[in-house]
């Protein structure tokens, strides 16, 4: 009986744990996301200063 719950409980975890796992994984994605958008945002700033300076 108790190696049952036990193997609950560890089915519980285990869903905790992956669910845990997934979130990370989302947020890791998000987070690289954010990065190259931020840095294609950065090179186009870039490029764009880049023109006005050479045009003035």
């Amino acid at each position: 009986k108790s190696s049952r719950i036990n193997g609950h409980l560890d089915v519980e975890y285990n869903r905790i744990r992956s669910r845990k796992m997934f979130f990370r994984k989302m947020k890791e994605c998000e987070i690289q996301s954010l990065h190259k958008s931020s840095n294609l945002h950065i090179d186009a700033f870039k490029g764009r200063s880049l023109e006005e300076f050479n045009y003035s």
